[in-house]
């Protein structure tokens, strides 16, 4: 019989207090258990040797089982020795065919999970037969690669019965609305959730009720949540996801519902960080190293919530850039962090650094210029080097300074515009060729750069008419 529908620690209990394979002892395999207790009785006349009667030896000398792992067998599932060789050997060969499992596989399965083999071959067979989805006319759950992944990673799925099992899949399929390939999919990142249970009371239907009733998401939206970060149905409700999400965001930081939902929608990955070691310490660090208040730490994690995934350490490099290499005050850092929260992901040494070498070193800026251009602009930093350079070179010759860049039109065009340095290469080109074809200076890209599609097209019109009156 399989294990009953709870929850994976309570997993080898269930199989206690169900009803286990029956123990499969004959005469011939008492006698030769009773031959190695006492050398004066004499064993069975075989032609076979002990690994070929006697479980234990098959374990230990076939299967490869260490002693630590038989002692574990011994006490974790005694009834297992008490089946045939055979019996195991069977079961082990269907395995390793059907999901392709090597020696080593089987090995660590056992060792993860001694009661797998007390299933019998039938149940083992009807099991695999679902999550295959052998008997679907319309396709399996799983590949055969990734029900190896499976149970390579959590064998003790093997040993829920079918009708458990059924329901956890209709389960993802209803409620959470994932189509099988996406099942598939979530499985085979967090197998775990095929031991969680389902129903009125149980894990994973708390844990569903809470995001599509208290956080207000859509199946899709929940559908998606778990796609990209499985692992947020393996978190505890009151010991993780409440604290994180009510006490923290909502509580703390003044989230409204929307603002949850676009949180773990842009980064889902955000409920898997620590609370005590990564969420708390990274608040205090924005609040009292940065000077950030708790609105403007909401707003910064709104715009960036991939913040949780980097260490303080790495942070404060970032700031102390700003600071030392750029000459900025308080007020300037926090402005670039809100402005451009994604600038606490690049490398200090190997990015930041490089990008001011290079106005400093080969375009000749001073560090004033610079860092006016760094405070007005943020985004400029987060730019590659490449696209700086070749944006640079295009103004340089729209702006009639060839490739040298050493007439400072260009600098001076970003003093007064910089966000000309983050618009396309082509609006930058279309509109250059406007002002040409109108007669206006060049240097009026400095604001018509930022007008609209719309906007341009209407001014480039009213110029025209101008000038059609004035001929």
């Amino acid at each position: 019989m399989n294990a009953s529908d709870e929850e994976l620690e309570e997993l080898e209990e269930d199989f206690d207090d169900a009803d286990s394979p029956a123990l499969i002892v004959d005469a011939s395999l008492t006698q030769s258990i009773l031959s190695m207790l006492d050398p004066s009785i004499a064993p069975p006349p075989s032609s076979s040797s002990p690994s070929e009667n006697i479980a234990y030896f098959y374990l230990q000398n076939d299967l490869g089982l260490d002693e630590n792992t038989m002692w574990d067998v011994t006490v974790r599932a005694p009834q297992l020795l008490g089946l045939s060789a055979q019996n195991l050997a069977a079961k082990v060969n269907y395995l390793q065919e059907a999901l392709e499992l090597t020696s080593a596989d089987m090995s660590e399965s056992v060792r993860k999970f001694p009661h797998l083999l007390q299933l019998s071959l039938e149940e083992l067979k009807r099991t695999v037969s679902l999550l295959l989805g052998l008997d679907r006319p319309w396709g399996g759950f799983l590949s055969p690669a990734q029900l190896r992944a499976v149970i390579i990673s959590h064998p003790c799925v093997l040993g829920y019965s079918r009708q458990s099992l059924s329901a956890k899949l209709n389960f993802f399929q209803s409620t959470v609305g994932l189509n099988s390939a996406q099942l598939a999919g979530v499985l085979e990142q967090s197998p775990q959730l095929l031991t969680l249970s389902v129903g009125f009371d149980g894990v994973l239907t708390e844990k569903c009720e809470f995001f599509l009733n208290t956080l207000q998401l859509s199946q899709e939206e929940l559908c998606q949540i778990i796609i990209k970060n499985p692992k947020v149905l393996l978190f505890s409700l009151e010991g993780k996801l409440q604290p994180i999400i009510m006490a923290f965001y909502v509580g703390r930081l003044r989230f409204t519902a929307k603002d949850v939902r676009a949180l773990i929608l842009k980064y889902p990955q955000t409920l898997s960080a620590s609370f005590e070691r990564q969420i708390l310490p990274f608040f205090y660090f924005l609040k009292e190293t940065v000077g950030m208040d708790e609105g403007e730490i909401r707003v910064f994690t709104l715009r960036y919530p991939r913040w949780v995934s980097h260490s303080i350490a790495k942070v404060d490099r970032v700031v102390e850039f700003l600071r030392e290499d750029l000459c900025l005050d308080a007020a300037q850092v926090k402005k670039i962090l809100l402005s451009t929260p994604a600038i606490i992901g690049l490398d200090v040494e190997n990015n930041l650094r490089v990008k001011v070498a290079y106005f400093r070193e080969e375009r000749r800026w001073s560090l004033a210029a610079l860092s006016k251009l760094v405070v007005s602009f943020p985004p400029v930093l987060s730019l590659s080097l490449a696209t700086i350079e070749k944006k640079l070179r295009a103004l340089d010759e729209l702006m009639g300074e060839g490739e040298t860049g050493g007439g400072g039109e260009v600098e001076r065009l970003l003093g007064v515009a910089p966000a000309v340095i983050g618009y396309s290469q082509s609006r930058i080109e279309e509109r250059m060729a406007g002002l040409d074809a109108v007669g206006e200076e060049r240097r009026a890209i400095s604001w018509v750069s930022s007008l609209t599609d719309v906007q341009w097209q209407a001014w480039l019109e009213k110029k025209k008419v101008g000038m059609g009156d004035g001929g």
